[in-house]
């Protein structure tokens, strides 16, 4: 009966990991999508999505939500070269570590990232290719 229980404690943990999987990566490609460009930042190598028609930066950060890891969003406002800090977001709980690389550039030189993400309650490695026109 324990073991019983214990399989199904883990089978809805893995599930529960793949539907945010899923839901991070179509909140990721809206991002994308409506943004004016999306690139790794130079100065923190962090994923920077330029909002369209305004000044707003969004960075996507790892970060500690009451003890626990979790994934954000920071928003920052430029304003005449000035780049000023707004506030952050969560986005997803229980990321134990994510890494996001440029793997390419497609016909309309828009980068084209890597998306690796764990998460805490499992070893499991969830990759995702990500670039503006995903629809997915």
């Amino acid at each position: 009966m324990l073991n019983s229980a214990e399989l199904y404690q883990k089978e809805i943990a893995d599930i529960e990991e793949v539907q945010k999987n899923l839901l991070f990566r179509r909140w990721l490609n809206k991002k994308i999508n409506k943004s004016s460009s999306t690139y790794l930042s130079n100065h923190d190598g962090l994923l920077t999505i330029k909002e369209k028609d305004n000044n707003i930066l969004l960075k996507l950060v790892k970060y500690n939500s009451g003890g626990k890891p979790a994934l954000g969003i920071e928003k920052y406002e430029m304003d005449n070269n000035i780049l000023r800090y707004i506030e952050k977001e969560p986005i997803i709980n229980g990321v134990k570590n994510i890494t996001i690389e440029e793997i390419g550039i497609d016909f309309n030189s828009n980068s084209i990232f890597n998306l690796k993400l764990n998460f805490s309650q499992s070893n499991k490695l969830y990759q995702s290719i990500i670039y503006k026109g995903d629809s997915n």
